[in-house]
């Protein structure tokens, strides 16, 4: 067991690597140590848009809290590491960002005129999202400790506790697992899928930090893999594919929405092969059921950012399906939507 010294060791190590991590992707980190030094320097930086990350062990109070919420330049307030992230948020919920089901597509279309727009300008949904995206970057960048396995582990029985044959599963992945098999047991039916993608799509930021070794593991052999192909010819413009029954209300809204952005949400599963995606379609499912067969056609220039990668994984993958993972956050913008037969629809997106 690691003693207590040992374990302030290992957090103090885990900060460092989130400020190294929020290095690259802010524009710039200030450090402060106390909530005079803070509110000092938020009104230094009164003409700055400002993302507060503040650490689960400093001394924040409520009449604390209230207090940095006054500045108008904090755009985000997050309590990282706690199992209540305390939000703020400015401007008014709107209509102009449409959210599909959890489990259905995998994506988030975002308001048209997202990409001009200040986020204290955005709604309170889009900019759950924007953080959400900025907190799986900085997970990426997060080391894989034994107390980060440990409390993946313990946040899947919490999820699974009803559950024998998932509690069983979990027991073995605790004692076969290695962080090169990440995409092998993705791609098994286990528990892996269900609580990875779930997490994500819920966008719960406190039990996204749970799973944070899963995620970079996960997100790492994605990228080596990415890398290895990435000279071969299947690395260009790729059409990929994915066949889902969603419900007919989220239909309506999609047809809706042509010329918005959409982010993906989770991990995806696509297809090279077209008519492997529409097997997964449920393509004869009748409107009168309340759902509609979709095929998404997904354009992708995955030489265009390294930072999201997608890869071939058939050789990983438990079915052989000419299956291609899709990381996380790569966003896309609906296109046009046509009939593929009585009760099918193709939906073009485009990278």
């Amino acid at each position: 067991m690691p003693t207590e010294n040992l374990l302030q060791k290992i957090r103090k190590h885990e900060k460092f690597k989130l400020f190294a991590g929020l290095q690259n992707i802010a524009q710039s980190i200030r450090r402060v140590y106390s909530l005079e030094e803070c509110v000092k320097l938020l009104r230094k930086l009164s003409n700055q848009s400002v993302f507060l990350v503040i650490s689960s062990d400093a001394p924040l109070n409520e009449e604390s809290h209230s207090k940095l919420c006054c500045f108008l330049n904090v755009e985000y307030i997050y309590y990282f590491g706690s199992d209540q992230p305390w939000k703020k948020t400015i401007g008014d919920v709107s209509d102009g960002l449409i959210c599909f089901s959890q489990e259905e597509s995998g994506l988030n279309i975002l308001p048209s005129n997202v990409e001009s727009t200040k986020i204290k300008n955005l709604d309170a949904e889009t900019q759950r999202f924007a953080i959400r995206q900025l907190l799986i970057e900085l997970l990426h960048r997060y080391p894989c400790t034994s107390e980060a396995i440990q409390d993946f582990l313990a946040f899947c029985r919490s999820t699974c506790k009803d559950d024998p044959v998932r509690l069983n599963q979990i027991r073995k992945f605790e004692n076969d697992y290695r962080s090169e098999q990440a995409i092998w047991w993705y791609t098994k039916d286990t528990f892996i899928f269900r609580v990875l993608n779930q997490t994500l799509r819920c966008c719960n930021l406190s039990e996204m930090f749970k799973i944070r070794s899963y995620i970079t593991d996960l997100y790492l052999e994605l990228k080596r893999l990415y890398f290895v192909q990435l000279p071969m010819p299947l690395c260009s413009i790729l059409r990929l594919y994915r066949g889902k029954v969603i419900p007919k209300e989220e239909f309506d809204h999609l047809k809706k929405s042509s010329g918005k952005l959409a982010i993906v949400n989770s991990f995806l599963s696509t297809s090279l092969d077209k008519t492997v995606a529409i097997s997964y379609a449920g393509q004869g499912v009748s409107e009168s059921t309340g759902n509609v067969s979709v095929v998404f056609c997904m354009h992708n220039n995955i030489k265009a950012n390294d930072s999201k990668p997608i890869a071939l994984i058939d050789r990983l993958s438990q079915k052989l399906e000419e299956e291609v993972l899709i990381s996380t956050g790569f966003i896309f913008r609906i296109g046009s939507i046509e009939k593929l037969g009585v009760s099918l629809s193709n939906v073009d997106i485009f990278e």
